[in-house]
């Protein structure tokens, strides 16, 4: 029987705590023999430090909401579900 493959897609951005704490169990999991993919923005520094650690990245369109005034408030359900498609989408195709 062959043993099934564990796959797991990672999704942190933005700061430092999130991507190195992100990268930390990528690592961890690539070492007991997972399938790991990154899932981020294209603008932030996951972008760039992701791929140096040997682990593909996928992107998404999607930033915080904290300072952006009204307007992104009241488009915030808006551009989370875009993203939630986005991600499903590159999520269905990784299978």
């Amino acid at each position: 029987m062959m043993a099934k493959i564990r796959r797991l897609m990672v999704m942190a951005g933005g700061t430092g705590g999130h991507v190195f704490s992100g990268l930390a169990v990528a690592h961890y999991l690539i070492e007991q023999g997972w399938q790991v993919r990154w899932l981020g923005t294209a603008d932030r520094m996951e972008a760039s430090l992701v791929p140096q650690h040997g682990i593909d990245i996928d992107f998404i369109r999607i930033s915080g909401l904290r300072g952006k005034g009204m307007k992104a408030q009241i488009m915030a359900p808006v551009r989370i579900w875009r993203a939630w498609r986005q991600a499903r989408h590159v999520m269905c195709a990784w299978r």
